[in-house]
């Protein structure tokens, strides 16, 4: 009798490692060049923005003020992440959604992942910069 063997996760490990590489998996699939992608950049951005925390808030400063709160793991106000959201991915709270937006919104701004200038900054020895 044969073996029924299923295929490996393409997204292996839990949390921060997992959410991270099926964004990932969702930006090339929807034609982002592997080129502007970067998992280091990635870590530099959420663990900055929220300490990893996908139900992060920021209610205190002047994207808050003008009603638009930053929220979830990378930390994206509202209609950045409307303008930036994959379909089947719209839950600003699901942490695979919300850097999918983030990191479709840097790119489109910065033209890659790794001119991010908190990661620019970062990777230089210095303090990060919001984005």
């Amino acid at each position: 009798s044969q073996q029924h063997r299923q295929s490996p996760n393409p997204c292996p490990g839990s949390g921060l490692q997992q959410w991270t590489c099926q964004a990932e998996q969702a930006l090339i699939q929807h034609g982002t060049p592997r080129s502007q992608w970067s998992t280091q950049a990635a870590y530099i951005v959420v663990e900055h923005e929220s300490s990893g925390n996908p139900r992060a808030y920021h209610g205190w400063d002047s994207n808050a003020a003008a009603g638009h709160p930053s929220e979830g793991i990378a930390q994206v106000i509202g209609p950045t992440f409307q303008a930036y959201a994959l379909p089947g991915h719209t839950d600003i709270w699901n942490p695979v959604d919300n850097m999918i937006a983030a990191f479709r919104y840097a790119i489109s701004r910065y033209g890659s992942m790794n001119n991010i200038p908190g990661v620019v900054a970062v990777r230089q020895g210095g303090s990060y910069v919001g984005y």
